[in-house]
């Protein structure tokens, strides 16, 4: 079983307090949502397991956004759905819809649509590479809305990632990955696991 032990992150204290005593950061071999391996895995639904810190998380974040008007929060299943309704819960207008994966690509199903110039928040639980949230930032800008930002739970690029909206993050620090071919835990022979989400159904692609 992986360890859990708090890391050293860009953001305050009880925050830190916070990741460390719900167990959502784990340390040991983990081959992430985008194929790459790390030492250490963020499992946010640690946190958004308990309503009370999911939606004390959204609404750190929602505080940052000023009143901004949401009709929309788009997230990736599996992971964002949940993050989704606790940002959507910010906004009492809003409703929260979710994309999921067919053949490999992000989709809107289950008569979600967005209509032309609706205001929409994207939503995500993790970001790595960011391979989902520019999908769901594409989906939201081929139907003509208006991209407000997006709020991520955990940003393991430390910032480095961006896109051509705000991004909100509850915690952000840079966490070191690596190629699978580049592994050095893979070439010390330590086994991995793959704790994420992506592995579901027909799920193909890129995090």
């Amino acid at each position: 079983m992986p360890s859990q032990q708090p890391l050293e992150l860009d953001i305050d204290e009880d925050k830190r307090e916070l990741l460390a005593n719900c167990g959502a950061l784990c340390s040991g071999h983990f081959t992430l949502t985008s194929g790459r391996h790390s030492s250490y895995y963020f499992q946010a639904m640690r946190l958004l397991e308990k309503p009370v810190l999911a939606l004390g998380a959204a609404e750190s974040i929602c505080e940052q956004l000023n009143d901004e008007q949401i009709d929309y929060v788009l997230s990736p299943a599996v992971g964002g759905i949940t993050w989704g309704f606790a940002i959507a819960q910010q906004f009492p207008k809003s409703t929260s819809i979710f994309a999921e994966r067919i053949d490999g690509k992000l989709t809107l199903r289950r008569g979600f649509q967005i209509p032309s110039g609706a205001r929409v928040m994207l939503a995500e639980d993790v970001v790595t590479t960011g391979g989902s949230l520019l999908e769901v930032y594409h989906i939201a800008a081929n139907a003509g809305a208006k991209i407000i930002g997006a709020a991520v739970v955990f940003d393991r690029s430390g910032g480095e990632f961006r896109m051509d909206c705000p991004i909100h993050a509850f915690a952000s620090s840079r966490i070191p990955s690596w190629e699978p071919n580049e592994c050095p835990l893979c070439r010390a022979g330590v086994d991995t696991e793959t704790p994420g989400s992506r592995h579901l159904g027909s799920a193909k692609g890129k995090q």
